[in-house]
C-alpha cells in the first residue's frame, strides 16, 4: 500500500503594511495555509543562499552581519526582523557602501523578496522621514562596534 506524504502547511510573514497615506511598519501579518491533497506541488524555493551576492559572502560581511544579528536588525541569513520598508531600503543603502557591493537594489531587492524599485523607493521615502536618522545611528552602532 502506497503512502502519501503530507502536503507542507505553507507559512508566510509580513512585516509592515502601508496603504492609502496609512503606515504601520511594526505591524506583522502570518498567513498560514496547506494546500489541498491534489494540488501540485510548488517548485522549491531558492535558499536564502542561492540570493547572496558574493559581496555578502566576504569574512567583512560575515562579521557585519554578526553584528546586525546582535543588534536585532536582521536574522543570520540576512533577513531584516521588523524593519519597515523604509528601513529596509537605508539599510541597504549603508550596507552597500560598508561593502561595495553593485546594484544594490537588485541585490538586496532579491535577497529579500522585494522589487528592486520597490526598495529604491522605500529608500527614497525613508530619507524623507526624520526617524531615518535615528534608525541611521542605530544601524551605524551596531556595524562600527
Amino acid at each position: 500500500m502506497e503512502t502519501k506524504e503530507p502536503t507542507p502547511t505553507i507559512v508566510h510573514n509580513y512585516y509592515g503594511i502601508t496603504f492609502q497615506n496609512c503606515s504601520m511598519p511594526n505591524a506583522t501579518i502570518q498567513t498560514i495555509s496547506q494546500p489541498s491533497a491534489d494540488a501540485q506541488p510548488a517548485p522549491a524555493a531558492r535558499a536564502p543562499e542561492d540570493a547572496l551576492s558574493d559581496a555578502l559572502r566576504t569574512p567583512r560581511a560575515e562579521a557585519l552581519l554578526a553584528r546586525l544579528v546582535d543588534a536585532g536588525l536582521v536574522d543570520a541569513s540576512w533577513q531584516p526582523l521588523s524593519l519597515s520598508n523604509a528601513e529596509k531600503g537605508v539599510l541597504a543603502s549603508l550596507l552597500a557602501d560598508r561593502l561595495g557591493v553593485d546594484n544594490l537594489w537588485q541585490t538586496f531587492g532579491r535577497l529579500w523578496g522585494m522589487k528592486p524599485e520597490n526598495l529604491r523607493s522605500a529608500y527614497n521615502k525613508g530619507m524623507d522621514q526624520p526617524r531615518s536618522n535615528a534608525f541611521i545611528q542605530r544601524v551605524n552602532r551596531a556595524l562600527e562596534e
